[in-house]
């Protein structure tokens, strides 16, 4: 039994070539292709030691390289292999990927030479298609595509040309999907479950900041808001005081109105959780709640950095005990 017979080979490639006519002809239709190989998944290891044995008469091994954790040996067709329209110069025969399970022999994909590259990925747009793996090996460009049927590979160049090793290909065309390589499916899988995640995490997060600084803004136009109106309130008890000072002749009553106005600002402030600090001339002079702003000589020791006289009072939040303003004192100093 021939090589080719104990293979198959010819008769799935045959099936293979019938799935894949219509979507090669469209392709076709947005620019030339030149046909350059075919990709022949084995089912395990042995099956592809197996399979090299078999194929050696009529297979000229060109390379074995090591690709995505398997083995790839790429040769060269010592008679053109023709089916249908259909001629391949070029087999690849690959050992299945690490991360497959249950693989049987099988065509694994088509491979093609569009006649300009670049203008491929250009017009890949018009027909939709979802081109993926897009990697440059050396000087070669090359991605994939699945239809419905079959596994389509476009290359810069043909398998027979290429030269390097395997490297990322930054995406110009933002049509197309950039992934890693297929040996990295079930770390992609677990990379964009984690960024799906990272993602909502991310979004929880910005909406929750959103809603707090949202609140904020109410409480803190509430806050304004109310210290205003009772600001208002205020500024009309001096305008009546005024009043009534141009009609009062009484000092006493004219005292009274304006210590009724203090009194009602005293009440405000206190509404406003602050509260003022006790500070009486004699007082040792405290540098957290006061702030000295002169200094008055003085002979005894013991009114050293006492408080002489209280320039303006302090005051600060009563619940957070945090400082609004210190009170400004004058001490003794000799």
């Amino acid at each position: 039994m021939s090589a080719t017979e104990n293979l198959n080979l010819k008769e799935l490639l045959k099936e293979y070539i019938d799935l894949a006519t219509a979507d090669i002809k469209t392709v076709r239709g947005i620019i030339p292709l030149k046909p350059d190989h075919i990709s022949f998944l084995c089912s395990n290891s042995d099956d592809y030691n197996e399979t090299l044995e078999d194929i050696k008469e009529w297979f000229e091994v060109t390379k074995e390289i090591p690709h995505s954790g398997r083995r790839i040996t790429i040769g060269k067709l010592k008679e053109v292999f023709k089916v249908g329209n259909l001629e391949l110069r070029y087999i690849e025969i690959a050992e299945p990927k690490p991360v497959k399970v249950d693989v049987t022999r099988k065509i694994d994909h088509l491979s093609f030479i569009p006649s300009n590259y670049e203008e491929f990925l250009s017009k890949s747009k018009e027909l939709d298609m979802d081109l993926y793996d897009q990697v440059q090996i050396g000087d070669v460009k090359l991605c994939k595509w699945r239809s419905e049927n079959c596994i389509f590979e476009f290359r810069s160049k043909g398998v027979g040309e290429e030269n390097g090793i395997e490297q990322p290909f930054k995406v110009t065309n933002p049509n197309i999907k950039e992934v890693v390589s297929d040996s990295n499916e079930l770390l992609v899988q677990e990379l964009e479950k984690h960024k799906s995640m990272a993602l909502r995490a991310l979004a929880d997060y910005q909406n929750l900041k959103k809603r707090v600084e949202s609140e904020k803004e109410s409480i803190q136009f509430f806050a304004n808001t109310t210290l205003t109106s009772k600001l208002l309130d205020i500024s009309d008890d001096f305008l009546r005081a005024d009043e009534f000072v141009l009609k009062e002749e009484d000092h006493n009553k004219v005292r009274e109105a304006y210590r009724s106005v203090h009194t009602k600002i005293n009440s405000v402030i206190t509404d406003f959780g602050l509260q003022e600090i006790p500070v009486s001339v004699g007082d040792k002079f405290d540098p957290h709640n006061m702030e000295a702003v002169g200094t008055m000589p003085v002979t005894e020791d013991k009114d050293l950095d006492t408080v002489k006289v209280v320039v303006q009072k302090g005051y600060k939040y009563a619940t957070k005990d945090t400082l609004v303003r210190p009170a400004r004192v004058i001490i003794g100093k000799k």
